[in-house]
């Protein structure tokens, strides 16, 4: 069998605006997941305070 060696670069050895980029995708990502968790929070508040009658 063949023996496959991986290189890896360290973060040292990255370009920047890769790192951005992921970064960026990240906090947008937890951002929106953030929002539609409110989001869903609130619509079920709401729902469950019409079904007891409040």
């Amino acid at each position: 069998m063949k023996e496959e060696i991986i290189e890896r670069r360290s973060l040292a050895e990255t370009p920047t605006w890769s790192v951005a980029s992921v970064t960026t995708v990240m906090v947008f990502f937890c951002l929106f997941a953030e929002r539609s968790i409110y989001r869903f929070g609130k619509e079920k508040v709401v729902h469950l305070g019409k079904v007891n009658g409040n």
